[in-house]
């Protein structure tokens, strides 16, 4: 194998580094409503169809349609996976934070992970409901969407690189692309395995330390720790994340420990509906003691925004 010129690929590597985590490496990256009392009479939808079964988040055995045709699915995450897998027009129903892809728009809003529209769920007479389990409420709504004889199957929300290929078959399973949802999975292993050929051959000194902030409301956020999907991406694109330390997906860091640990490159995720990129930076720059870390003293500071 050629030997890479460690000084070529450093020289490329802010390119390369930025370009990987804002494009995401996955290359798909990664209860509101007025409702009566549970219609226990309600036929099932999938009564007269095939079945299979499916284990659940909460280990359960769920018996579901083999070949769905009316999903619901509450992640944005899983709306890209089935368009990828060629299953978005299986999808009757969407989160409103979808931004991806285009024509995904056109699908009907059912609310967003922890405010779903139940009136709205139920007149879409969907044939499966699949609820990606990343917070206690989550739990709730697919206890109550079970009540009104819905076929739910929640799974495991994923996190990581592993989880997000393993969600990818898993979605092709349930969905019967699991033809497509295999390739999907190699081809974003061939991806990373390209972009780690790079990246391994760096040092510790010329891998960026990386600050992760997601802000939804007020003017500070959450960040991910060892176990969040963006440790796991920030490493592979030839980073590391500055909280990598830590022992937990998501929470909010201390400011002043974000000064000591001193981020090369700062990654704000907001709101587009309540932010504008400027806005932010401004935000950003004006915090306490944040005009000595690197990444604010050379303007290292990616903004993106998204729809909630």
């Amino acid at each position: 194998m050629k030997k890479i010129n460690k000084n070529k690929v450093k020289g490329k590597l802010d390119v390369l580094f930025i370009g990987a985590v804002i494009a995401a490496i996955i290359g798909i990256v990664v209860f509101s409503g007025c409702i009566g009392e549970p219609q226990k009479e309600q036929k099932s939808a999938i009564a007269k169809k095939e079945t299979k079964t499916f284990t659940d988040y909460f280990n359960r055995t769920v018996e579901i349609p083999k070949n769905p045709e009316r999903i619901v699915i509450t992640t944005t995450t899983g709306v890209e996976i089935l368009f990828a897998i060629n299953a978005g027009d299986k999808i009757i129903g969407r989160p409103s934070s979808t931004t991806y892809p285009p024509e995904a728009l056109k699908i009907d809003d059912i609310g967003n992970p922890g405010s779903l529209n139940l009136e709205r769920i139920l007149e879409k007479n969907p044939d499966l409901i699949i609820i990606p389990i990343y917070a206690e409420n989550h739990i709730t709504q697919a206890e109550q969407l079970k009540s009104y004889n819905l076929t739910v199957l929640a799974l495991n929300y994923p996190n990581t690189i592993d989880t997000i290929l393993n969600h990818i078959k898993d979605l092709g399973k349930v969905v019967g692309k699991e033809n497509e949802a295999n390739d999907l999975t190699k081809n974003i292993t061939f991806r990373i395995n390209k972009i780690t050929m790079l990246t391994n051959e760096l040092n510790e000194s010329q891998k960026p330390g990386v600050y992760k902030e997601w802000i939804y409301q007020g003017s500070r956020g959450y960040t991910g720790g060892r176990t969040s999907f963006h440790n796991d991406m920030f490493a592979i694109a030839g980073g590391k994340n500055i909280f990598s330390d830590v022992e937990k997906t998501s929470f909010e860091a201390n400011f002043e420990e974000v000064i000591i640990r001193n981020p090369k490159v700062i990654i704000i995720t907001a709101d587009l509906d309540k932010f504008k990129p400027d806005e932010l930076k401004d935000v950003i720059k004006s915090r306490p003691g944040w005009n000595n870390i690197d990444a604010v003293k050379n303007n290292w500071i990616c903004i993106r925004l998204v729809a909630n």
